[in-house]
């Protein structure tokens, strides 16, 4: 445990390192039983642009308070225009900083896997960013199923994705 006396060694190496991990113990040594504390590290933060579903709620897959997703994470979920590499590395870097910042002021929940998914040019990027912060980053895995709806009389054919599961990278 002497790494957890020279947090600021490490906080060089991995930003924001040191202020998950002293909330960490804070709150291990805040809660009477130790269940209490597994129970929130246990879940994944949902860091896509679509709510997680009931199936996804249900494997501990929990969504950014909606109005802070708005404002801080939605922005910088989205691409308006074509960027260079260099803007996507900037923007993977800044929202990992923003995970950061929600998880320090966030004390029902503590974890360290994320879900992503989105625009295939950011996914890259900002898996190297959730690592160097001591993120695993997940990936839904759906599979495609087609099924058909009664509409008015007409049979139509509709594709439907059911969740399978998690993909940890």
């Amino acid at each position: 445990m002497i790494w957890l006396t020279n947090w600021k060694k490490y906080s060089n190496i991995f930003p924001f390192f040191h202020l998950r991990l002293l909330w960490s113990v804070q709150s291990l040594k805040s809660n009477q039983k130790k269940g209490d504390y597994m129970n929130k590290i246990n879940k994944i933060i949902n860091l896509t642009q679509h709510s997680a579903t009931a199936e996804q709620k249900a494997d501990g897959i929990f969504d950014i308070e909606p109005s802070i997703f708005e404002e801080v994470f939605r922005p910088l979920l989205n691409f308006s225009e074509r960027p260079s590499a260099q803007e996507v590395r900037i923007r993977a870097r800044q929202i990992v900083q923003a995970l950061n910042r929600y998880l320090a002021s966030n004390t029902d929940c503590y974890t360290n896997h994320v879900m992503i998914g989105g625009a295939p040019f950011l996914m890259a990027d900002l898996e190297d960013e959730l690592r160097r912060s001591q993120f695993v980053p997940c990936y839904s895995f759906s599979k495609r199923e087609s099924v058909e709806v009664v509409f008015e009389d007409k049979v139509i054919k509709k594709s439907v994705f059911k969740y399978e599961g998690l993909i940890v990278k």
